[in-house]
Order: C-alpha cells, then sequence, then structure tokens
C-alpha cells in the first residue's frame, strides 16, 4: 500500500491555485479547469519544481513554504457559513511576479497559468494511476474524493485501458460520504441495495403539488401554463427546443451530487453555433470560458464522441468526433471535447425519451444539458423553479405534465 497524508494533497493544492487566480468561492475549481483549455502550460515546470519536493519515497509531496492550509488555527469550514482562508502563502506573489508582468495582460496570465496547474496535476495523478497499475491488484478502479470531479484529468483512466472498469459515483465529494455510510451500517445487517447506481435519489413533486403552486397568488398572474397529455409531452417539448428555445426541465425525483443530471436541468438545441452565448446572456450570466455539456443516448455515444467509458454522472471528458463538432458547436469546448452524460431508458426514462423526440426532428441525439439555476445552488422545489424563470429570460419551463412560460 502506498499512502500520502495530509498535509499533502493534490485536491489542496488544485484549491489553492484556484484561489490564486481569483476564484475565491468554495468549490470553483470548475472554473480554473475550464479555464484551463484556454492556455498553455507555459509554467508546468515551475510550478513542478517549487511547489511540489523532489522525493522518489513519496508519490508527491507539497513544499509546504507555500501553503498554510497545515498551520495551527488555519480555518477551513464548509457548513451553514463558509469559512475557508487563503489556501496559498502570498510568496506566490513574489515567485510569479516577472511571469505576471510580461504576459499581455492578467487574463492571459491567468490562462496560462490554469492550464499548467492542470498539467501538473495530471502528471502526479498519472504517477498514482501507473503505480497502482504497477501492483497488478486489480483491473477495476473505484475512485472517489473531490479530485474524482477533475473530469479532464478523469480522461486518462477512462479513455485507455489501464482498467477493464472504472466506476466514479455521482457525487464522490465529501456528500458522497453519507451514500458510503448508509452502505457500511447495512452491511452490518445484511442489507443489500439494488439501487445504488441510481443518482435520483431526491424529492419528486406530483402534478396536483405543482398545480397547487401555479394557483397561488405569488404565481397566478406572472405565469401562463397548459396541461400537456403526458405522451405527448416529448415531442412538444423537443419541437420547442429544436425551433431555438431554451427550457428548464423540472422531472420526478431530484439528482443527488454536484451534476445536473436530467432532472432538475436547463436544456437547450446543441447545434446552434450562438446558444452558448444566449444561454449566457439570458440565463446562467457567467464566464464565457465555462463550456456547457452534452448528454446523450447510451446507444449513440460511440458514433458522436471518441471514449469508450459509459460516463452517466459527467464522471469524464470525451473528444468529440471530428466530424461531429460542427454539428453540436455549443457543447464543443476549445479543446474539442465535452463533458458528455450517457443515458438510457432503464435510468431516466423521460430523458432518454424526450432526446429520441428530438432525434427524431433533427437527427441529432445530443442535447445540451446544464444545471437549472442562476449563479444559485440548483433548484429543488416548485416555487424555485417558477422563481427563476420570473427573475430571466427562460423560454418555457415544463415540470411534470405542465408547460409554462413568463407572462
Amino acid at each position: 500500500k502506498k499512502k500520502t497524508f495530509f498535509p499533502h494533497s493534490l485536491g489542496i493544492f488544485y484549491h489553492g491555485m484556484t484561489q490564486f487566480l481569483g476564484f475565491k468561492n468554495y468549490g470553483e475549481e470548475y472554473k480554473m479547469m475550464g479555464l484551463a483549455a484556454y492556455g498553455k502550460p507555459k509554467y508546468f515546470e515551475k510550478i513542478k519544481e517549487n511547489l511540489f519536493i523532489n522525493d522518489s519515497s513519496d508519490l508527491f509531496r507539497l513544499n509546504l513554504k507555500y501553503f498554510n492550509h497545515q498551520k495551527p488555527g488555519y480555518k477551513y469550514i464548509t457548513g451553514d457559513s463558509l469559512e475557508i482562508d487563503q489556501i496559498y502563502q502570498t510568496k506566490l506573489n513574489d515567485l510569479f511576479s516577472n511571469e505576471i508582468n510580461r504576459e499581455s495582460d492578467y487574463e492571459e496570465f491567468q490562462k496560462n497559468f490554469a492550464s499548467s496547474v492542470q498539467k501538473v496535476y495530471e502528471f502526479f495523478f498519472e504517477k498514482i494511476i501507473q503505480n497502482i497499475v504497477k501492483k497488478k491488484f486489480s483491473k477495476n478502479l473505484v475512485y472517489a474524493g473531490g479530485c474524482a470531479l477533475n473530469s479532464s484529468a478523469n480522461q486518462y483512466i477512462t479513455n485507455n485501458d489501464h482498467f477493464d472498469n472504472v466506476y466514479i459515483n455521482y457525487a464522490p465529494g465529501d456528500n458522497g460520504g453519507s451514500i458510503g455510510a448508509a452502505l457500511t451500517v447495512s452491511s452490518n445487517y445484511n442489507k443489500i441495495f439494488d439501487n445504488y447506481k441510481n443518482p435520483y435519489l431526491g424529492r419528486e413533486f406530483s402534478n396536483n403539488e405543482i398545480l397547487s403552486v401555479l394557483i397561488r397568488n405569488d404565481y397566478k398572474n406572472k405565469v401562463s401554463y397548459e396541461i400537456i397529455d403526458e405522451k405527448k409531452i416529448f415531442d412538444i417539448t423537443a419541437k420547442i427546443i429544436s425551433e431555438g428555445n431554451i427550457i428548464g426541465w423540472f422531472q420526478d425525483k431530484m439528482e443527488f451530487g454536484p451534476r445536473a443530471l436530467g432532472n432538475r436541468s436547463i436544456l437547450a438545441d446543441p447545434t446552434n453555433p450562438n446558444m452558448k452565448e444566449i444561454i449566457n446572456k439570458k440565463i446562467k450570466r457567467r464566464e464565457s470560458f465555462r463550456p456547457f455539456a452534452p448528454v446523450t443516448l447510451k446507444e449513440f455515444q460511440h458514433e458522436w464522441f471518441e471514449s469508450k467509458f459509459i460516463s452517466q454522472y459527467m464522471s469524464s471528458l470525451a473528444i468529440v468526433k471530428k466530424n461531429k463538432q460542427k454539428i453540436i458547436p455549443a457543447i464543443t469546448h476549445v479543446d474539442g471535447t465535452a463533458r458528455v452524460q450517457t443515458v438510457e431508458k432503464s435510468t431516466n426514462f423521460k430523458l432518454a425519451t424526450l432526446i429520441e423526440s428530438f432525434k427524431k426532428i433533427t437527427n441529432v441525439p445530443v442535447l445540451l444539458n446544464t444545471s437549472f439555476n442562476e449563479n444559485e445552488p440548483i433548484v429543488t422545489r416548485p416555487e424555485e423553479a417558477l422563481n427563476c424563470i420570473l427573475r430571466n429570460d427562460l423560454d418555457y419551463l415544463i415540470m411534470g405534465n405542465f408547460m409554462i412560460k413568463k407572462k
């Protein structure tokens, strides 16, 4: 066994470098990962040689003189209120002051630094994986922890032949510990769960519950709605998406974990080259460098994406096939990749059927899928979905069997 103990952590390294680039909020590492595709790893060697200690006896060791998290009194508290002190030492500013001044502008430095951090992370990640492979213990890999959300690096284990099977849970971060705790306790009582692959564990709302919210004074004068027959809802929704509309899709039980997996999602047409900008302008109001993700049917994944890994939970990037990139530009990142989600009817009947309907109209079995929110936590209840549509320019909200528009 090979173990690396706190305070040496690739996750803390990545979080610290995220802070250094100006993304100070908890959980913004995904921003640096998206930005990395726009830069060049110009500072790979400098980061690796200065922020890590070269010691062959360890898989990696941080050079702690550039970090604060190991010091007495350091606060890293995530609860109702967030208290996260600065992870990196201010001397990191001095280390890169010349590079910051030499770049044409600070944004250019950010891109190149992000690219370099991602490559350094991948260097040590691959070193860990190679160590595991050498042991020949198993051809199966179960991978968890916040680092398992680095879908760029995950290509190293999902898109090659190191392992026959790779399992990354839909909630690999701290929140997923609750699932592990439940499984551990249940095993003591010989209880076996058969739905451990199902991420849809949250609250669901019946059509009657949704209607009771729609007729409230808060909403009845602000939105209009019509009830759609369940058999027609997929074809109707697919048609309005194909016509350029952006919809909120609120169905069944909410997904558990950090990513929208099709039950609390904003969906749009990935073939529209302007769709990314339209969504950012009308709804999400977020940084332009952050990509949007595709969702496709399992039977079409290999036709559209270069990956053997069936990514049910958006766990890894895949290359969008060259002959498809111009067809689905709204979900193709600047480096030709996409964080694809693969669905089938057995795991999400409604989303899979909607994609089938969209394919009938457009011949494209792919939708753009992003989280149903606007710079806030993902919506969980009908009230939150309605409040979201009232605040922004979402074209339609499909909630249960109701098609809702802002008046």
